[in-house]
C-alpha cells in the first residue's frame, strides 16, 4: 500500500523493494509538485550494493527512473547518503530497489519529502 511520505529502515544484507510512495494520487488526493528521496546507508561491509529508483503508474509494473537516460543507479558501500530530487512528477508511484550483491550487514534508511499542490 502506498503512503504519502516514507521513513523506513532496512537491513543491508538482503535485497528489497521499498514500500511505494504515492506522489500523484487519484481524486480527491493532492498530487506532489516536487519531492526527494533521501537514502542513508551505514555499516555496509562491501562496496557493491546497488540502489535504483523505480516508477510506476499502477503499482504493479515498475521501470527504472531516468527521464530518458540510464537508471538512477549508485554503488553503495560503507557509510554515506544520496538524495534523488524530482522537480516534476509524471508518474503515480515511486520506490527504491536495493540489490545487496556481496553485502552481508549494515542498514539503509529511506526518507521521502514532497511538496503538495494547494487545495483550491
Amino acid at each position: 500500500m502506498a503512503t504519502e511520505n516514507l521513513q523506513v529502515q532496512y537491513g543491508g544484507g538482503a535485497d528489497f523493494s521499498s514500500e511505494a510512495w504515492e506522489v500523484t494520487p487519484v481524486w480527491p488526493g493532492r498530487p506532489m509538485i516536487n519531492g526527494s528521496i533521501h537514502i542513508i546507508w551505514s555499516g555496509l561491509d562491501a562496496l557493491d550494493g546497488e540502489v535504483e529508483i523505480e516508477i510506476s503508474n499502477d503499482e504493479i509494473n515498475w521501470n527504472c527512473y531516468g527521464g530518458g537516460v540510464a537508471c538512477a543507479l549508485d554503488t553503495v558501500g560503507g557509510a554515506d547518503n544520496q538524495v534523488f530530487e524530482f522537480t516534476h512528477f509524471t508518474f503515480r508511484y515511486v520506490r527504491v530497489r536495493y540489490t545487496k550483491n556481496s553485502v552481508t550487514t549494515g542498514s539503509i534508511i529511506i526518507r521521502t519529502h514532497g511538496t503538495q499542490q494547494r487545495k483550491e
